[in-house]
């Protein structure tokens, strides 16, 4: 499956990748860069891996809407 990515998307990710260089180092970006690409890698293998059922959505919406009432 061809990726593509939005530019937004792209700039986003660049900027986190410089965040890291400067707020932590070369090796800590390498290592966040890494793992998005291991995750898009992933995605792209598996295209229903992060697609919500309509049960897994209906029980998410219920959980936040108990947390809200109970906030």
């Amino acid at each position: 499956m061809k990726i593509s990515v939005h530019p937004a998307a792209e700039k986003e990710l660049t900027d986190a990748v410089r965040f890291y260089r400067r707020e932590a180092g070369q090796a800590v970006a390498a290592r966040f860069l890494s793992e998005v690409e291991r995750v898009v890698t992933l995605l792209s293998r598996f295209t229903e891996l992060g697609s919500p059922t309509g049960e897994f959505r209906h029980s998410f919406i219920s959980s936040q809407s108990v947390l809200s009432s109970r906030a």
